[in-house]
């Protein structure tokens, strides 16, 4: 167990960049949905908070995983290329998100969304070779 340590700190972990990048994606990507499911269908910004929602423990979920996120990118961009990593992470934070939008909050799952997804992950193979 030692010697992964010594080759993590070498930088020599295969895919650990990676790992991280998509761990930050999934966290980045249910943020969001966790904390609009949170959101009474009367919230107005504009009229005044309504701290209550503050304390509800989903919207919180959502907030701790959006700093959870942000965390763990930074982690992951120490292991390799920001170029290659970021939009990984966002890659898998669209899917995720749309993912669980459509679980969760019954949001429509369309091809073209598909498609988008689909597009994003290719040009991240395509960065990823370059």
């Amino acid at each position: 167990m030692s010697d992964f340590w010594e080759r993590l700190k070498r930088g020599e972990v295969a895919g650990l960049g990676v790992a991280t990048a998509l761990l930050a994606g999934v966290f980045g990507g249910l943020a969001p949905t966790l904390i609009k499911s949170a959101m009474p269908s009367s919230f107005n910004p504009l009229m005044g908070a309504d701290w209550a929602i503050f304390f509800n423990p989903v919207f919180l979920t959502g907030a701790v995983l959006g700093v959870l996120s942000v965390i763990v990118s930074i982690v992951a961009f120490s292991y390799g290329k920001v170029s290659v990593l970021f939009p990984l992470s966002g890659g898998t934070g669209y899917t995720t998100t749309l993912i669980s939008a459509y679980l969760m909050l019954g949001e429509s799952f369309t091809v073209l969304k598909v498609v988008a997804v689909l597009i994003i992950f290719v040009g991240i193979v395509l960065l990823g070779r370059g």
